[in-house]
């Protein structure tokens, strides 16, 4: 059986966390061939469905010396008409586990049409792995 992990995406706005609904959700593989993984859209609550996404062994988390990541990196992009277009880079995805990423957007107040208003985050890797391998 492959091993696999889920996420899900809480989608917000302003410090009081206004849910942000109909927001779209796009998920990736941040590595070559850069594998879609789904297109998800957010509901009256800013929460996307859970993503299941095949993942690698829970065992490369555990073992030092591993020359193979524990997780599966992920790039996702969240974009609403109505906010500034999200991007994060890096978002780790493991076994069996759920993970859930709060992703706030700001209002877009873009005044030019030739400016781009994308935030980028790229993410750190967690701790548990010192390799530079995929």
């Amino acid at each position: 059986m492959t091993p696999s992990g889920t996420i899900q995406f809480r989608v917000f706005t302003s410090a009081a966390n206004i849910p942000v609904s109909g927001a779209t959700v796009i998920v990736r593989n941040q590595d070559p061939p850069y594998a879609l993984y789904g297109v998800l859209v957010t509901d009256e609550s800013g929460q996307t469905p859970v993503l299941t996404i095949p993942a690698r062994e829970a065992s490369l988390g555990q073992t030092s010396g591993s020359e193979i990541r524990p997780w599966v990196g992920l790039k996702v992009y969240i974009e609403h008409p109505a906010y500034e277009e999200v991007t994060f880079d890096g978002v780790q995805l493991f076994p069996q586990v759920l993970s859930v990423q709060a992703v706030q957007l700001l209002p877009n107040q873009k005044t030019d049409p030739e400016e781009d208003d994308l935030q980028e985050y790229e993410l750190s890797p967690q701790p548990v792995w010192e390799g530079n391998a995929t």
